[in-house]
């Protein structure tokens, strides 16, 4: 028989400028974090479509944060839509949800999906040494101008 961890779920918003961000936060109530996953979603992959996961991880001691990026999910639209400022915003809620914890954790693994991808990539352009993995789900870019699954790979692999 298998013990169910305890897992504290906070759901929160914190603003950028006059942008609202949605996201929830998963802490492991009886087990030390051992790792500190962030899943950035996208227009058909919001916070809620990670929820079991998160739930499941942060029982086997994984601090697990799930991103509603701006203009998606219940966050509110903003005005520039760069992966850049996202990467910004993202690396503010990260830090945000990071201070006052007593624990040294160094890095984070990055889960994205669709058109998050982009801003996973920004993100550890701007801040490699805060990443330690990254995982691109069915990534989207058309900074390139991909239009065919192929193109969109070969693409990806330049940055990979």
């Amino acid at each position: 028989m298998s013990v169910k961890m305890r897992v504290d779920v906070k759901v929160r918003k914190l603003r950028f400028k006059s942008t609202y961000v949605y996201f929830c936060v998963y802490t492991p109530e009886t087990v030390k974090i051992k790792y500190r996953v962030a899943f950035i979603g996208s227009p058909v992959c919001d916070t809620l479509a990670f929820n079991q996961l998160c739930r499941d991880m942060a029982g086997k001691g994984c601090l697990c944060v799930s991103i509603d990026l701006p203009g998606f999910g219940n966050s509110s639209v903003m005005a520039e839509q760069t992966n850049a400022y996202r990467a910004q915003i993202i690396w503010g809620i990260l830090d945000d949800v990071d201070f006052g914890r007593n624990e040294d954790l160094g890095k984070w693994h990055l889960v994205s999906h669709g058109s998050s991808c982009g801003t996973v990539l920004e993100m550890t352009r701007t801040q490699p040494n805060s990443v330690l993995s990254r995982t691109l789900i069915a990534p989207v870019s058309h900074r390139f101008g991909f239009t065919s699954h192929e193109n969109r790979m070969s693409g990806l692999r330049r940055w990979v």
